[in-house]
């Protein structure tokens, strides 16, 4: 958590406290410090913006340039990334991984009666409609098909990918 006295620093007067205040801001590992050294790049002292931009290079690895759009847009979309099985912050990472898991119902066998193939009435589809009606669509839809997305650091990739190979549940086709 960044304290108030810290946040207060970085609009003091002077402009060396406040890069002393980027400098500690640069040290957290907290997204929110983040968003404060990319409020930074538009200082009115270019000395300040430029040690902003500096901390922000050196943090995250990337050098999106001074402008703070490019920056603020890569920090709605990444720094608050963290790996699903470890925690931890990826804004850092050269490389993590996506993974998007499809969870979807496989019936064994599914067999149809000639009942089932008769048409249907208006007063069926009604009755069908109001059951239906009683229960909650996304449960519903859940009983079907889930999809799951989730980041992972490199180290925890590698045992997923080992842990699903050792259980036979990595289809390597």
């Amino acid at each position: 958590m960044i304290s108030e006295e810290l946040i207060l620093r970085l609009s003091h007067a002077d402009p060396a406290v406040r890069i002393r205040a980027i400098e500690e801001l640069a040290r957290l590992d907290d997204p929110d410090a983040l968003a404060c050294l990319v409020a930074r790049l538009n200082d009115s002292e270019e000395q300040v913006s430029a040690a902003a931009r500096a901390a922000l290079c050196r943090v995250t690895g990337l050098d999106l340039g001074g402008e703070r759009d490019a920056w603020l847009d890569w920090w709605k979309q990444k720094a608050g990334l963290t790996c699903a099985h470890c925690g931890k912050r990826l804004y850092s990472s050269r490389l993590y991984y996506l993974a998007r898991i499809q969870l979807t119902s496989e019936p064994r066998e599914l067999y149809l009666s000639q009942e089932d193939l008769r048409p249907r009435t208006a007063g069926d589809l009604r009755r069908a409609a109001e059951e239906l009606s009683k229960h909650d669509p996304a449960g519903l839809e859940e009983e079907v098909y889930v999809h799951l997305r989730y980041y992972l650091c490199t180290p925890c990739k590698l045992e997923f990918v080992r842990d699903a190979r050792e259980s036979g549940a990595l289809d390597d086709d």
